[in-house]
């Protein structure tokens, strides 16, 4: 079977997977037991590269397999790796070229490339790999994590570790921190959260401190963090007005070269009985990207999910539930200072319990100049069984 052949052949399989997902106990002696659950994902994106004289083919699949490690006390582990198969013309891309054998932004490289070919490009990497310890009142972890802050959904400056873009086809991949974390449950009402990433030096190094408070329907949550060189204030909410959701974000970043500037973010939504779900949201970024133009490429490749050209963005979504197993989705980036913007509508299909077929495109115009009039258009095709 050619490589031309195997998208049709990664269809047949998702469709002959089981119907409902659920882990699977792979060992048990009395209260040690091992159980496994993951997803296999395929991902097709199709493109015009600016940057590569023709059309872009991107096939990937993706084997995530998760461990967990259960002891029967308040100890436990839990191990995630990744396998991931490439093919396509993506793989003559010159950023392809450029990035694939860059370091992971992790402090341990723990990837391993299994296959590279020219026509295809295999990997093995672990995406979580943590001991955990969690009483009632505290939780303790060691090892590869994430620890979300932040509650944007477009563009969360708060998520000092690993802010993803809002253009992202799959924004569930969040990379994980190779350190120290503990949540101290006080009250109620009053948690606190703090991070250590590791690092050899102190001005690499990235920690953060939280609290957080609940009040009434509303959670407000305080941040200080250092992130390399930078030193980062923080302070996000989300509640409720009656029905509708708010949240909003503000941070302040102090760097040694005395560009300290802000960045906030404030969003509502709202959904309705039928089916109808509307979310909006602002983005002010005082820190706009700085172009080095003797090395253009390493502000794009080093940008976060809130790192942009320019400063003022509303971005919009709007979610309807066509019948119980089919949603349908649109969603529109603007910029407002220059006028550019990102229109992409989708359209998820919950096949089964355990499988998820949607499609959709991302559509740029505007400005040539702005933050997404330079963007070739591109559509996609996902699958994914979760086991």
């Amino acid at each position: 079977m050619g490589l031309g052949k195997f998208p049709a052949a990664v269809v047949i399989f998702f469709f002959l997977l089981p119907a409902t997902a659920s882990s699977v106990t792979l060992y048990e002696k009395e209260d040690f037991k091992i159980n496994l659950h993951g997803h296999a994902r395929y991902l097709l994106s199709s493109n015009e590269d600016p940057y590569f004289d023709g059309h872009v083919a991107d096939n990937t699949t993706r084997l995530r397999t998760t461990f967990k490690f259960l002891t029967g006390t308040p100890a436990y582990g839990e191990v995630s790796l990744d396998s991931t198969y490439k093919f396509g013309s993506v793989l003559d891309s010159p950023l392809f070229i450029m990035t694939k054998d860059m370091p992971p932004p992790t402090y341990y490289n723990w990837e391993k490339t299994y296959i590279d070919e020219g026509d295809r490009y295999g990997q093995v990497s672990v995406y979580r790999a943590m001991f955990i310890l969690e009483e009632q009142k505290y939780r303790l972890v060691l090892g590869r994590q994430r620890l979300a802050y932040g509650t944007a959904l477009f563009w969360s400056p708060v998520d000092i570790w690993n802010p993803v873009s809002p253009l992202a086809l799959e924004p569930e991949l969040k990379t994980g921190v190779d350190g120290v974390s503990g949540t101290l449950w006080a009250t109620d009402n009053l948690t606190f959260t703090a991070l250590a990433g590791a690092a050899d030096e102190w001005e690499d190094a990235k920690v953060a401190g939280s609290a957080s408070y609940n009040i009434e329907s509303y959670t407000l949550d305080f941040m200080v963090g250092k992130y390399r060189e930078d030193e980062v204030y923080a302070f996000d909410f989300v509640g409720y007005i009656r029905d509708a959701g708010v949240r909003g974000e503000f941070t302040y970043t102090v760097n040694e070269e005395g560009d300290d500037f802000p960045r906030a973010v404030l969003g509502m939504d709202y959904a309705w009985p039928n089916g109808l779900y509307l979310a909006g949201e602002y983005y002010y970024n005082g820190g706009p990207l700085k172009i080095n133009p003797l090395a253009p490429w390493e502000a794009y490749i080093e940008s976060t999910g809130v790192d942009t050209l320019n400063r003022n963005f509303v971005g919009a979504t709007m979610e309807y539930d066509i019948d119980p197993l089919m949603v349908g989705m649109i969603t529109v980036l603007y910029d407002v200072d220059k006028g550019s913007q990102m229109t992409g509508p989708s359209l998820v299909y919950y096949y089964s319990g355990s499988m998820t077929i949607s499609g959709g495109g991302q559509f740029f115009s505007g400005a040539e100049d702005g933050e997404f009039g330079m963007y070739p258009d591109v559509g996609w095709f996902k699958l994914r069984w979760d086991f």
